[in-house]
């Protein structure tokens, strides 16, 4: 079984991640950790410049607040918002937080 299983969860998604989520836990050792993982798209500097001061906080803000509710607040599962591309950073981010199994809906 595994230690640390990683959620990738799309901000726009569906009811597949209940799905995903309930594989996760059948998947996991008894102290495993579960992570829900949404990733934001990475906006280029340029537009940055243009973008209210705020805004890219209040943003990741909202879709980790937004991802917790749709997690109905469960206890088993740790929400987490990133940014960059999708693929890449999930992938960065299973390797740098030692996630043993992916489980991508």
């Amino acid at each position: 079984m595994y230690k640390h299983i990683l959620v990738p969860i799309a901000p726009d998604h569906g009811a597949d991640s209940a799905s995903a989520l309930q594989a996760a836990r059948l998947l996991a050792d008894s102290d495993a950790r579960i992570t829900a993982l949404a990733v934001a798209d990475e906006i280029p500097g340029y537009v940055v410049q243009q973008l209210p001061e705020g805004l890219l906080e209040n943003t990741r803000a909202a879709m980790l607040a937004a991802l917790k509710a749709d997690l109905g607040g469960v206890k088993d599962v740790k929400a987490d918002v990133v940014t960059g591309h999708a693929a890449r950073t999930i992938t960065d981010y299973a390797d740098t937080h030692d996630a043993d199994c992916r489980i991508i809906s």
